[in-house]
């Protein structure tokens, strides 16, 4: 007979919400896997998805006990109190109990969650910590007028739960701890992140906070709130900056603060041959980090984690984590002046048509003097992992004389080309035929093909780093007085741009009688 299988919490111990199940599964000692939502692996979400349907508008946390999902913290400790025969009085059944139980768990969500999301939500972006995706939404402008009108309106609440939800009682629901006690704590918890003082200003939470954690066990509570004690050092690093940013905008105008201003630096890096998971494990494994760039490397592979490259020259932490997609990161080179870091954003992708992955890596807020010195390590720091730095053309044309049909042609018929390039051209016809230009200096292989309209490559250059090819979609349009064509070539080698943008223009545009460049 097979074992039961075990219960599976997909969480992020960053929210209340996840940590007070985690609590309450150390405090029974009940067995469990929890995966982090930020880490969670695509054989996870589709098995997920299978289960519950569309998981972006899934409710977590989330439990899984075989067939049977379970969501949000009171569900689930509900449902394996049920199933486990828990303790009674951990999650009191009588009337009158479970009555003050649900109401006070509905006040909490109306008053402390809610004000909490909402001054959290003016210190940091919520969702990059509290949800599976990331789809980032930018944080509301720091306003400190209206961070000081929240926290009046969140310490009034607290002064409620002090007085009237609590007074002098042991724990909320009499002389045990229960299932509302540490929804509640777990929410109080975020009073650190705000900068209010409970033993100066409520002593009674102060104090049945500390008998709560007396019960876990001081060890229990530590490792459980390991991620969140980290969460509250960047939410007052972000608040630091931002009232200074206010304070500077106040004295000097709103563009003083600099408004959403463009990325420091911004690299484009194609990877051939490798899918996004593979990319992401050389990005976030030490061993592998130190075997491909030659200097000790170092990586916690979670929310919080600290890194270092080159020998700890560059050195952080991780902000968010995203299995195969993003990595977010706090950074700082060792040379930088003190109070110096810079936020690293690394997008992985895979672009339709394309035979690997794409990177977009921007780096913001750097000090001035030290941008060049950051391009160039990251620019060494690809190339030793395998990356090929890249830049996208666009050009813009105007045909006054010629059709659709004539430019499709020459285009996609070996001979006219020919003649056109003065070189010798071999072009296959069908989707998946491949081509040769100038003389075998470009070659690939037809993607789509919409006759006199659309044409879409995979295209390189004969001295392109082997196996790296560039997609190239051609647009061709009829507009008021003649055609338009529009060229879109991306994941171009840096080193090869230039040499690219010449055989365009020399072999093709300029071969194309009275052409008008847009771009």
């Amino acid at each position: 007979m097979l074992p039961p299988r075990p219960l599976i919490l997909y969480s992020n111990p960053v929210t209340a919400e996840s940590r007070s199940i985690l609590l309450f599964f150390k405090l029974f000692q009940i067995p469990f896997q929890h995966k982090q939502l930020t880490l969670i692996s695509q054989e996870d979400i589709a098995r997920l998805s299978h289960l519950i349907g569309d998981i972006e508008n899934a409710v977590f946390p989330l439990l899984e006990d075989g067939p049977t999902v379970v969501s949000g913290n009171v569900g689930i400790i509900r449902y394996v109190t049920n199933k486990l025969r828990i303790d009674p009085e951990f999650v009191p059944s009588d009337c009158v109990s479970s009555s003050k139980l649900d109401t006070l768990i509905e006040w909490n969500k109306r008053n402390i969650s809610r004000f909490t999301i909402k001054m959290l939500g003016r210190i940091i972006d919520v969702r990059a910590f509290f949800t599976p995706s990331m789809q980032t939404r930018s944080e509301k402008d720091f306003d400190v007028e209206k961070h000081e009108t929240l926290l009046k309106r969140y310490t009034r609440c607290l002064g409620y739960f002090e007085e009237t939800l609590l007074g002098s009682q042991t724990y909320l629901l009499g002389d045990c701890v229960t299932l509302v006690d540490l929804v509640f704590v777990t929410e109080v918890s975020f009073h650190k992140v705000f900068g209010v003082d409970l033993e100066a200003n409520f002593p009674n939470i102060a104090a049945w906070f500390q008998r709560i954690i007396g019960v876990l066990g001081a060890e229990i509570w530590e490792q459980t709130n390991e991620e969140f004690t980290r969460f509250i050092e960047i939410c007052a690093e972000q608040k630091r900056k931002k009232t200074a940013q206010q304070k500077k905008m106040k004295t000097h105008g709103r563009d003083a603060a600099g408004g959403n201003k463009p990325p420091d630096l911004q690299h484009i890096v194609a990877f051939q041959q490798k899918q996004p998971e593979e990319i992401f494990e050389i990005l976030t494994n030490s061993e592998k980090l130190t075997a491909l760039m030659g200097s000790n490397a170092a990586f916690a592979k979670k929310q919080g984690g600290a890194f270092s490259y080159s020998d700890g020259a560059v050195q952080g932490f991780n902000l968010f984590l995203e299995d195969s997609k993003t990595i977010l990161q706090s950074l700082r080179f060792s040379e930088w002046p003190k109070e110096s870091n810079s936020t690293a954003r690394t997008f992985i992708e895979k672009p339709a048509q394309a035979t690997g992955t794409l990177v977009r890596f921007l780096l913001l807020d750097l000090p001035s003097n030290y941008i060049r010195r950051s391009e160039d390590f990251f620019m060494n720091f690809w190339r030793s992992i395998g990356g090929v730095m890249t830049r996208t053309i666009v050009n813009q044309l105007f045909f006054e004389n010629l059709s659709q049909h004539d430019i499709y042609d020459l285009l996609t018929d070996s001979s006219k080309c020919a003649r056109m390039t003065k070189t010798t051209c071999e072009i296959g016809r069908g989707v998946g035929a491949e081509f040769s230009y100038i003389d075998g200096q470009i070659k690939g292989k037809n993607v789509e093909l919409v006759t006199d309209s659309r044409i879409v490559q995979l295209w390189r250059c004969d001295d392109w780093t082997e196996g790296h090819y560039s997609n190239v979609t051609i647009e061709i349009n009829r507009v008021v007085g003649g055609t338009e064509v529009v060229l879109n070539q991306t994941f171009v080698p840096v080193d090869q741009y230039r040499q690219v943008a010449d055989l365009w223009d020399k072999y093709f545009w300029k071969r194309l009688p009275r052409g008008v460049s847009g771009a």
